[in-house]
């Protein structure tokens, strides 16, 4: 014998667990957002070491040669700084050898964010 399930059975066994559905909907839609918000923090936080270890080395340069490197390749080759240069895209501009050059540090292929 076939057992057939009624229409109205399914409906009537959606009803009964629609809190259970509704809360690890819930749950799966909490996890998804946090795990968003991780990776936009971690990619924050990559920025921002990267963008410090420049400046520490650019410090490092004026305080013991008396100027400020002319270059980023300079500050790669003589003070180790390494960067991720698929992942990152570094600007930096010097004025003078006495003057604290501008370091921007953007993520390549960045998303917008909206907070």
């Amino acid at each position: 014998m076939i057992n057939r399930v009624c229409h109205s059975d399914f409906f009537q066994v959606i009803k009964n667990h629609l809190f259970a559905i509704i809360f690890y909907a819930g749950i799966l839609v909490f996890i998804i957002i946090a795990i968003r918000q991780t990776e936009i923090r971690r990619n924050v936080e990559g920025i921002r070491l990267t963008r410090d270890s420049i400046q520490r080395a650019v410090i490092s340069c004026y305080a013991l040669e008396g100027r400020y490197p002319q270059d980023l390749q300079y500050i790669r080759d003589n003070y180790g700084v390494r960067i991720d240069d698929e992942k990152y895209f570094v600007a930096y501009e010097i004025f003078a050898s006495n003057l604290m050059p501008e370091i921007t540090v953007l993520e390549r292929n960045a998303e917008t964010y909206e907070p």
